[in-house]
């Protein structure tokens, strides 16, 4: 291993700041997934979130009418206002952990650029300055990264829970299917498409995994790179304060 992490640390460091590349691109179309898994709605004179079949969407004639509709209609027990805040709730937090995927891809980077300030990609003999960086740096992510798996897997099983009444509401509010609602029946075409499932948060769980194993991997190699070198910076140390007191 060590003689693994001696021969690859540019790869190591490439590999781990392309991840964060990849987090930030993962970002902007992980919401577009469940995206229409909303309701539209307002807020009122005490900043309240209002939620009714004739809530709107901005600078849009989109209303809940037919989700209001659809519910009121398959549910003889209930109506829609049991399960509106369910939705809302889900899709802010969607929102917060979007955000918060974002923010680690630019932790991540900033990161990266640290380490390559310090080269600790190219330096042969590490100081302390590199150990120091080659720690902080990346358990910053690391930490960063377990607190977004944690989000992720919460958001998760709200999913599973809720799958049907999820994917119900992506059919209605998705503008494209209309026309097909309309064409092949509402009811069939509703309860048949299922457009939503949890392959997404399992990918991105697996993502943040490897974020968090190369974070521990870069923290392994500087405290190894550090240890391994310790005779040959003593030296040269001795050396620099040998050549100062001349």
């Amino acid at each position: 291993m060590s003689k693994l992490f001696k021969n690859k640390a540019k790869l190591l460091y490439f590999a781990y700041g392309v991840l964060f590349f990849v987090v930030l691109l993962a970002a902007l179309v992980f919401m577009t997934n469940y995206a229409h898994i909303h309701v539209y709605y307002t807020l009122d004179a005490n900043k309240q979130v209002v939620i009714t079949a004739t809530s709107q969407k901005a600078d849009t004639e989109a209303t809940n009418r037919e989700l209001f509709d659809w519910f009121a209609a398959q549910h003889n027990d209930v109506n829609m206002d049991t399960f509106k805040f369910i939705i809302y709730n889900f899709q802010a937090d969607m929102s917060i952990l979007n955000t918060m995927i974002v923010w680690l891809a630019v932790v991540g980077l900033v990161s990266f650029a640290a380490l390559l300030i310090c080269a600790n990609h190219s330096r042969r003999i590490y100081y302390k300055s590199n150990l120091i960086c080659g720690i902080v740096a990346p358990l910053i992510t690391f930490i960063f990264t377990i607190v977004v798996m944690v989000k992720n897997f919460i958001l998760m099983g709200t999913f599973n829970e809720n799958a049907k009444l999820f994917n119900e509401v992506a059919v209605i509010q998705d503008p494209d299917n209309q026309a097909k609602i309309i064409a092949e029946g509402a009811e069939d075409f509703i309860k048949n498409t299922q457009p939503c499932n949890n392959v997404t948060f399992i990918l991105f769980t697996v993502l943040y995994a490897i974020v968090a194993i190369f974070s521990i991997a870069v923290i392994v190699y500087a405290v190894r790179r550090y240890l391994s070198n310790t005779e040959e910076r003593n030296e040269i140390i001795r050396r620099a304060a040998e050549n100062n007191g001349q």
